[in-house]
């Protein structure tokens, strides 16, 4: 009898420590959606900035703000996807074919 009251006691503790475990991912949770007033719309002419799914189409998202973004627009992209996640998806693009997408991967080190 001893040991099913240390066994639920146990159980307790470890549910109360899970549901604390998941508290805390939830408030460390990465942004969903980095600073949209940092975005020209027309950048994004083909659909509205609050309608976009940015991890989904993170790397449509990163070739067009490469190509046709300005340097509050990459910042904010390098903030939000950070250096690493951007230089992986970078590697992975075969073509562009504006030279501004080559010129900005060099000017903000983005090949990793």
């Amino acid at each position: 009898m001893t040991r099913k009251k240390f066994t639920s006691k146990f159980k307790t503790k470890v549910v109360l420590q899970s549901s604390y475990d998941v508290q805390q991912a939830l408030e460390l949770k990465p942004m969903q959606t980095p600073n949209l007033k940092h975005f020209r719309k027309v950048l994004f002419w083909d659909t509205k900035l609050d309608k976009i799914d940015w991890y989904r189409n993170k790397r449509a998202v990163i070739k067009r703000v490469l190509e046709r973004g300005n340097q509050l627009e990459i910042e904010e992209l390098i903030k939000f996807y950070g250096k690493q996640t951007i230089s992986k998806i970078v590697q992975s693009i075969k073509t562009s074919h504006l030279p501004s997408f080559e010129e900005n991967i060099k000017r903000y080190n983005l090949i990793i």
